[in-house]
């Protein structure tokens, strides 16, 4: 990213950090890890495009100390639609957590900041909100790796019923929601969320979308890539790799997420309190 030119604007911000770039449009973080731009009317196979992302990937690992995990998968996610799936959700934790906080009425959200750095290991993900992000910009193959989302809350569940695996890895009580709808909307209004998605969490070390939808936007110049119409084209794309894939190493959890655009970004988790909430689940 040598060449590349970082203009500020009234919306767009740019800073510097070990982890690359990062962008602040519209009061949400982007950070471009990586930006590649290929020749006009270039093509690459699926095969070419899995092997240069698990590259860019052992680089990342690399240079910025993330755990390198295995790869079993190649599949490239080329639909970013996500269907809110509203079976019933299962949640494990510890008695407790239950009976200190749950039982009163008192939640919390989760988000990008908490998960990456957690102390349990087991929990923890450091590609949380990464995604290698292909966009075919103007004829031209724009390849990204893209850290972002980090003006979402997470609740995360999961289909699995009475799992002894999620028992050990998260605690031995068990709550279900069964009307998730209803659950989900509740948090929304609770928290003044813009809105909120529910979706199965898929399973991807390398976390490769492309967009074969071509964009043409001549308000993006390949010279000057880095501005505001890059970023909204980024916005449109990022969320279903940045925040319903994750590594293979999780596979075993099979969870579920609901996840609530916020107004702004979050660093913490967000705890709240709606009693209404105990009435949609049972325990």
């Amino acid at each position: 990213m040598n060449n590349l030119k970082f203009t500020n604007t009234k919306h767009l911000k740019f800073q510097h950090n070990k982890n690359g770039v990062v962008a602040i449009y519209n009061n949400k973080k982007y950070i471009i890890g990586y930006l590649s731009i290929g020749n006009e009317s270039e093509n690459f196979s699926d095969s070419e495009l899995s092997k240069y992302a698990e590259i860019v990937l052992d680089f990342q690992c690399k240079v910025r100390g993330l755990p390198r995990h295995k790869i079993e998968s190649q599949n490239i996610f080329t639909n970013g639609l996500i269907e809110n799936d509203y079976r019933p959700i299962h949640k494990y934790m510890k008695s407790e957590i239950f009976n200190d906080y749950i039982k009163k009425g008192s939640w919390q959200l989760g988000c990008i900041e908490q998960y990456r750095t957690i102390e349990n290991q087991k929990q923890r993900d450091e590609f949380e909100g990464y995604a290698f992000i292909n966009m075919i910009m103007n004829n031209h193959i724009v390849s990204t790796v893209c850290n972002s989302g980090f003006n979402y809350l997470i609740f995360c569940g999961t289909h699995e019923d009475n799992s002894t695996f999620h028992e050990n890895q998260f605690g031995e009580k068990k709550i279900t929601i069964p009307n998730v709808k209803a659950f989900a909307e509740s948090i929304k209004k609770s928290i003044n969320a813009k809105k909120y998605y529910v979706q199965k969490v898929s399973y991807n070390s390398v976390k490769l979308f492309i967009n074969r939808d071509a964009i043409y936007n001549n308000k993006i110049s390949l010279d000057n890539i880095l501005n505001e119409h890059f970023f909204e084209s980024l916005k449109d794309n990022f969320l279903y790799p940045s925040l319903f894939v994750k590594p293979e190493t999780f596979k075993p959890e099979n969870e579920v997420r609901i996840i609530f655009e916020m107004h702004k970004d979050y660093k913490k988790p967000l705890r709240f309190d709606n009693i209404g909430l105990n009435y949609l689940i049972n325990s």
